[in-house]
């Protein structure tokens, strides 16, 4: 292979050395957060010695990346100290790396790529142990066992009197890392009609958690990681897939960006022009839907959005409106917001019979894997920055109906249930 700590210490000193710098004066001011040096792929790593590294990188994620933060450590800096313990993130990867997680398969499993989509549950930062210090209950010597599972390895004998007696865990002397798991969905807009979101499991560790909540559009870049499924104390043949994040890009919660030609801004500029404007925008919601002229200027108004106002005291008041639609049975109430749900771009349909406030705003669960608490984002975060469609508001109780007004009014969710204090947007 063609990487190797010394070749990524040329690639830092010539890329990157205000950045090693910076880790420098961290390490001096005994600074332990943000030990990392990211590392944009396009623009620096694929035109460094050929590409090399980059192509290794995409492959041999685990090497290289092992590589990297060696080649941190040996590079040099203005105070001439050891990097230690520094760690080389990567982003800005290539779009043919973007990997949807419905075409997540067997031949990315180690591989490096980059997924993008919704955060819909956050779990709680806690310590992991990575290198695990046990004491021998015969001799007292200690023992160290690498950790690279979510189960607690022990050793398997004592090297200094081959004992396979009892050892003690010793939490005080092992090496620990703050660890969290996020749970990424896909994006509504993406999905075809009757399709339902798939999801996946990202790992983060060190300076990557405690950086996003639910609702949240992030980019995250890792390592593809498979894990047999367990049926008691069996392994089962059919394995469950997760990625190691390497890094993480929170993105700008707006509508996507639509590539438009030359003729699609003609045909626009002429449409400005039009007096009949209003009435063309209106009769292209729902066109089989007959009448109902000022409720379809009413959602055209609301899928165009207002600006929100900023007051001199601070204060902002919201620039979007809200929709009741109230009428008797049959007469396409429910076929309306279908539409709109339809055309949308960034929609979440729902009905209110049997929702709940925690299913529109956010709700504490535990987790299934180590049972910390986690935050699961409801309908209303996931729709950040969309249409939120609730159905049948009038079978949901008073009492979860109430869960609206901080949302609607706000444009906010705040939550505090099982110790996590949180504050959700619901633009």
């Amino acid at each position: 292979m063609f990487s190797s700590p010394e070749v990524w210490r040329e690639f830092f000193e010539s890329y990157y050395q205000n950045e090693l710098n910076r880790l420098a004066d961290a390490i001096i001011s005994l600074d332990g957060a943000g030990r990392s040096i990211y590392v944009d792929f396009l623009r620096d790593l694929a035109i460094f010695r050929e590409g090399k590294l980059a192509e290794e990188l995409l492959e041999y994620p685990e090497k290289v990346i092992e590589d990297a933060s060696k080649g941190i450590e040996l590079a040099f800096n203005i105070h001439d100290v050891r990097l230690e313990n520094c760690v080389a993130r990567f982003m800005n990867l290539p779009l043919t790396r973007r990997i949807l997680i419905r075409d997540l398969r067997s031949e990315h499993v180690s591989k490096f790529i980059s997924i993008e989509g919704i955060v819909r549950k956050v779990t709680e930062v806690r310590p992991k142990i990575v290198r695990a210090a046990f004491l021998c209950g015969a001799c007292g010597n200690e023992v160290m066992v690498e950790q690279d599972d979510v189960m607690l390895k022990q050793p398997y004998e004592c090297r200094n009197c081959q004992s396979k007696g009892r050892f003690i865990l010793l939490p005080e002397k092992s090496e620990k890392v703050d660890s969290q798991r996020i749970r990424i969905q896909e994006y509504p807009e993406n999905l075809r009609g009757g399709e339902q979101p798939q999801t996946i499991d990202v790992y983060l560790e060190g300076d990557l958690t405690g950086k996003v909540n639910p609702g949240d559009r992030v980019v995250v870049n890792g390592i593809v990681k498979a894990r047999p499924r367990a049926y008691g104390s069996k392994k089962l043949l059919h394995m469950d897939i997760h990625v190691e994040g390497n890094s993480l890009e929170i993105l700008q919660q707006e509508y996507e960006e639509f590539e438009i030609t030359e003729e699609d801004v003609k045909k626009i500029l002429e449409l400005s022009e039009d007096p009949r404007l209003y009435e063309k925008v209106a009769d292209s919601i729902a066109p089989i839907i007959y009448g109902y002229e000022t409720i379809k200027l009413a959602i055209a108004l609301q899928l165009f959005g207002g600006v929100p106002k900023k007051l001199p005291d601070g204060s902002e008041i919201r620039g979007d409106i809200h929709i009741l639609l109230v009428g008797d049975p049959g007469v396409a109430k429910s076929q309306m917001l279908r539409y709109v749900h339809r055309i949308a771009p960034r929609s979440v349909y729902t009905t209110g019979k049997g929702t709940t406030s925690a299913g529109l705003t956010a709700t504490a669960t535990r987790d299934e894997v180590d049972g910390r608490w986690t935050l699961e984002a409801g309908a209303l975060v996931l729709a950040d920055k969309g249409v939120a469609l609730v159905d049948e508001i009038d079978k949901m109780r008073p009492e979860d109906r109430s869960a609206l007004h901080e949302a609607m009014e706000q444009q906010t969710i705040s939550v505090a249930k099982a110790g996590i204090n949180a504050m959700l947007r619901s633009r």
